[in-house]
């Protein structure tokens, strides 16, 4: 059955771990050209086009995904990663925080204070030093 939507994303999502990342995308716009909807299979593509450094489009998968699922932890843990990247740290940050407010004590609630963590101390080393004269 090689064109079952399951399979493929299956597929898609093997290839991501080997780094195959436009194998990844291919496979998932065959999925999400039948099924636009499908909220795993546009987590993972905007996952690869992230990798591929294709922010725009992850960003316009991922929106997509939370109007579909705004609940949804690894939607939202992935929009953060991909507002990091695309310099909208007040954004990342607030999906972030959802995210630990709907799944507390899960390894995407560590995950996402661990980026907060992250955060903070980039803009704590980027703050000027105050001295005393």
């Amino acid at each position: 059955a090689p064109g079952d939507p399951d399979i493929l994303v299956d597929r898609a999502e093997a290839a991501g771990s080997e780094k195959a990342y436009d194998k990844a995308v291919d496979d998932l716009d065959r999925v999400l050209k039948a099924s636009p909807g499908r909220l795993d299979a546009l987590i993972y593509r905007a996952s690869a086009y992230r990798e591929l450094g294709k922010l725009d489009l992850a960003l316009a998968d991922i929106d997509h995904a939370v109007e579909l699922s705004p609940d949804s932890v690894s939607a939202l843990l992935e929009r953060g990663n991909i507002r990091r990247l695309s310099g909208d740290v007040n954004g990342a940050r607030q999906d972030w925080v959802r995210v630990s407010e709907l799944a507390p004590g899960s390894d995407a609630d560590e995950e996402a204070k661990t980026n907060i963590e992250r955060l903070e101390l980039k803009e704590d080393a980027a703050a000027p030093a105050v001295g005393t004269h």
